[in-house]
């Protein structure tokens, strides 16, 4: 069964497998993970069996928040890996989630939900009771808060803005950013973001090979186009749309650098199985976008986020999450 979910689930990152690959030129390097929790393993535990793990993020406890989107639910576990809580169920009432896309903490007293079926962000306190919503005015596909407890939802608007300063009543405050690819507005995933310490914002456009840095006032200070494993160009369909493959699945800062993962390569008129036994790549660069490396992960990410305790996060395609350190990469 999780083999036959597994599939499905790789059809979402994977729109389309035609279209033509580059390999960038910068050398691989091996990444040393050292696992210490993993939570989905153990499928006699129904609070570990998870349908589209799609993210997680942390409180000041390092309680894991486990975005279960398949079940309509979000998961907590405590620092070392036991089952607290479930937050959320599937519906459209008050409380309920259709879509889970985002999740975040709020001024350590609330956890925010964000739903891009419903438009609208659920706001419930620690305990998991729901508390409020409130209406966003697009298809979120990011959601993160900033220290002094500023909400910022990532979706491409109309004109092509990126990121929304909303308050928790849902008032829309400010939006600035920029995107190039009009086309790229009919996809609702199509921006990831994070912020660093000293209120930077960077922005990874999954769909084309940019990443973006933001100043806390929305100024766009740098915009670089990654070197990656592979490139890959949106192509226009006979009908008007448009075919992609997700270059960005996600991208995290642990306050030093700024770590982005790639959707698999996929081989030229190749499958969902050759993109599976290829893997993906996790890119790490300075604050400044200054490339550091590149490295192969051991197995399918899709989404990545770091602890109180600097270990990285991972969510798999095979619906396990795991927290890791890492050792210094070597060359191979």
């Amino acid at each position: 069964m999780r083999k036959k979910i597994k599939f499905l689930v790789m059809g979402f990152i994977i729109v389309s497998c035609s279209m033509n690959l580059s390999i960038g030129k910068s050398k691989v390097q091996a990444i040393s993970l050292k696992e210490q929790i993993a939570i989905g393993a153990d499928e006699a535990d129904a609070n570990q069996m998870f349908f589209n793990l799609i993210g997680s993020f942390i409180d000041s406890k390092n309680n894991y928040y486990l975005l279960d989107k398949g079940n309509f639910r979000i998961q907590v576990f405590n620092k070392d890996g036991k089952f607290i809580r479930t937050i959320g169920k599937k519906g459209q009432g008050p409380g309920e989630l259709a879509s889970i896309v985002a999740g975040v903490i709020y001024d350590q007293k609330y956890v925010l939900v964000a739903d891009d079926e419903l438009l609208r962000v659920n706001v419930y306190d620690l305990e998991g009771n729901f508390m409020s919503s409130f209406k966003i005015k697009g298809k979120v596909s990011d959601l993160i808060c900033a220290p002094d407890n500023k909400i910022f939802i990532a979706y491409p608007d109309i004109e092509g803005r990126l990121i929304h300063e909303y308050d928790l009543k849902g008032n829309l405050i400010r939006s600035f950013g920029a995107l190039k690819e009009k086309e790229l507005t009919l996809f609702n995933d199509a921006v990831k973001m994070c912020m660093d310490a000293e209120g930077n914002f960077y922005v990874c456009i999954r769909y084309a090979n940019r990443i973006q840095r933001y100043d806390f006032k929305g100024n766009l200070i740098k915009e670089i186009e990654a070197d990656l494993p592979f490139t890959v160009r949106p192509q226009e369909t006979k009908g008007g749309g448009y075919q992609v493959t997700s270059v960005f699945l996600d991208i995290a800062c642990n306050g030093n650098d700024v770590y982005i993962i790639t959707a698999p390569q996929v081989p030229a008129h190749g499958s969902i199985q050759d993109a599976l036994k290829e893997g993906n790549y996790m890119i790490i660069l300075d604050k400044k976008l200054n490339q550091k490396q590149i490295s192969k992960l051991p197995y399918l990410t899709i989404s990545l986020s770091f602890d109180n305790y600097q270990r990285l996060l991972l969510c798999d395609l095979n619906f396990i999450f795991h927290v890791c350190s890492v050792t210094s990469p070597k060359g191979e």
